[in-house]
C-alpha cells in the first residue's frame, strides 16, 4: 500500500523542463496578431437578446412608474392633510382675505344653495339638530348648564353630569380610562383610610395629576361635585401650593364609594347622525345630480394617517396575485374608506324625492326605516321593496351601503307590486312635510 502511494506521488510530480528562478530566460516573441472574428449571431439569438433586452426596459419602466405612484400618493395626502388643518382654524376679524389655492379649491366646492348641505348631528341632551363643526361645543355647554342643577328625582345628579363630561368630553378612550383610574385611586384612598389626612388631599402639581387627571375636561368638576376644594397650603419645605382638599374631618365614605361606581360605569354621550330630511320635487333627469359638501371626505389627521397605511397596504398588495373575486370584494369595500357620509335619495311612485344622509357602513335597512319614518300611515303599512339605480330589485338589504356601491350618493326607487300600488293614492309622504316641499332644478 506504501509502494502504491509512492507511485501516485511520484506519477503527480510536475513533469517536463526545470529551471532556475534567478535564471534570465528569453520569451519568445509573439508575431502580430490577428484580430478575432466576431460570430455573427443567428435569428433566433437576435430575437431572444430583443426579447430580453425589452423585459429589462419594462422593468425599469415598471420601476418608474412605481416611484411616480408613491410621489404622487405623498403629495395628495399633503395636499389632504393641509385642507383638514385649514378647515380647523378658527376664523378670525383680523384674518387675511387672501387664501391658498387649496382653500380656494375647497370654497369652490360649496356653491351657495347646493342640494346636500354639510352634516348636522343630534345633541343627545337637547335633542338639537346642530352642525359638525359645532356639535362638541354645543354639548359641552349642554353638560355645564346642567352641573349646578340639583334634581330632586334623581339622586347625586350633579355627580353624574361631571362623569358625563368627563366620558363624553374627551376622545381618546385609553386617556378618559387613565383618568378615571386616577380619580377612583384617590377616592379609593380616602375610603379605605378615613382618618388618614394626608390621603385627603391632592397635590396640584403633582406629575401624576398634571397628566392624567389636570387637563381632562370633567374631572375637576367631578372632584369638586364629591368635596375636593383647592387651598393653598405649605408643602414639606414649608413652601405655599395648591392643594385640592377633602372639606371636613370625616369623610362620607358612603358618598365616595356612590361616586366612584358612577364614574366606573358611566358610558358616553354620543350624537347621532341626522338624516336632514329634505323632500325634493324634481324632474328625473335632476335626480341624480348631487353636490356633495367637502365635509363628506374631508377626513381628520388620524383618518389621514390611516388612509396614508392603506394606500401603503395597498401598494404591497398589488404585488400579489389576485382572483377576480377578490379584487371585486376589495373594490366593493374601498368607498367605506374614502367616504365619511353619503346621501341616499328615495324615489317615491309620485316622482317625489325623500333625502338623507348615512354612514357608509350603515345598512339598505337602515334607509328603509328612514323612508318608513316619512311615508304616510298607509303607505307604511304596504309591503315594498327597493329598486337600485341599474333598475334591480335589492334582495339583501342587511348589505351596508358601500358593499351595494351606494357611496357616496345613489338614488333608490320604492317598488309596490301592482295590486298594492293599484290602492294607494297620492301623496305617498306624510302631508306635513308638503310645507317644507323643495325643488330640485
Amino acid at each position: 500500500m506504501k509502494n502504491w502511494f509512492k507511485k501516485k506521488l511520484a506519477d503527480s510530480k510536475f513533469k517536463g523542463k526545470g529551471h532556475v528562478l534567478t535564471e534570465e530566460r528569453k520569451v519568445p516573441s509573439a508575431g502580430p496578431q490577428r484580430p478575432a472574428q466576431r460570430i455573427v449571431p443567428t435569428a433566433e439569438a437576435a430575437a431572444a437578446g430583443q426579447a430580453a433586452l425589452a423585459r429589462f426596459e419594462d422593468k425599469q419602466t415598471a420601476s418608474a412608474k412605481k416611484q411616480d405612484q408613491r410621489k404622487a400618493m405623498r403629495y395628495e395626502m399633503e395636499i389632504e392633510k393641509r385642507r383638514a388643518e385649514q378647515s380647523r382654524e378658527p376664523e378670525t376679524e383680523n384674518a387675511v382675505k387672501e387664501s391658498s389655492p387649496a382653500a380656494a379649491a375647497v370654497a369652490l366646492e360649496t356653491p351657495p344653495g347646493i342640494p346636500v348641505s354639510g352634516v348636522e348631528f343630534v345633541c343627545p341632551v337637547t335633542d338639537a339638530v346642530v352642525a359638525e363643526e359645532e356639535i362638541e361645543v354645543h354639548l359641552e355647554a349642554a353638560l355645564l348648564s346642567y352641573l349646578d342643577i340639583d334634581d330632586e328625582e334623581e339622586e347625586n345628579s350633579s355627580i353624574k353630569v361631571a362623569a358625563l363630561m368627563i366620558y363624553s368630553l374627551n376622545k381618546s378612550k385609553e386617556v378618559v380610562q387613565s383618568c378615571v383610574d386616577l380619580i377612583s385611586r384617590y377616592v379609593g384612598n380616602v375610603t379605605d383610610n378615613p382618618a388618614e389626612a394626608k390621603y385627603r388631599k391632592i397635590r396640584v402639581k403633582n406629575r401624576a395629576f398634571q397628566e392624567r387627571a389636570a387637563h381632562m375636561k370633567g374631572a375637576i368638576e367631578f372632584l369638586n361635585r364629591i368635596g375636593f376644594k383647592r387651598e393653598t397650603l405649605a408643602n414639606d419645605n414649608d413652601e405655599q401650593e395648591d392643594y385640592l382638599v377633602l372639606a371636613g374631618d370625616e369623610p362620607d365614605v358612603e358618598l365616595l364609594i356612590k361616586a366612584r361606581d358612577i364614574l366606573r360605569e358611566t358610558k358616553p354621550l354620543v350624537p347621532t347622525l341626522s338624516r336632514s330630511l329634505r323632500l325634493f320635487s324634481a324632474p328625473k333627469q335632476n335626480s341624480n345630480r348631487f353636490d356633495l359638501p367637502p365635509s363628506f371626505f374631508a377626513m381628520s389627521s388620524e383618518e389621514l394617517k390611516a388612509e396614508q397605511r392603506r394606500r401603503a397596504e395597498k401598494i404591497e398588495q398589488s404585488r400579489i396575485l389576485k382572483t377576480k373575486a377578490m379584487r371585486e370584494r376589495e373594490a366593493a369595500a374601498t368607498p367605506s374608506r374614502k367616504y365619511r357620509y353619503c346621501v341616499i335619495r328615495v324615489r317615491l311612485p309620485d316622482g317625489m324625492l325623500l333625502q338623507g344622509t348615512f354612514r357608509p357602513r350603515e345598512t339598505v335597512d337602515d334607509v328603509r326605516q328612514f323612508a318608513c319614518g316619512a311615508l304616510a300611515d298607509e303607505v307604511q303599512a304596504a309591503a315594498f321593496g327597493f329598486m337600485d339605480p341599474a333598475g334591480r330589485r335589492i334582495r339583501n338589504e342587511g348589505v351596508s351601503l358601500a358593499e351595494a356601491g351606494l357611496v357616496p350618493s345613489a338614488v333608490l326607487s320604492v317598488a309596490f307590486d301592482p295590486e298594492t300600488s293599484r290602492s294607494l293614492q297620492s301623496p305617498y309622504c306624510r302631508l306635513d312635510l308638503l310645507d317644507k316641499l323643495e325643488t330640485l332644478g
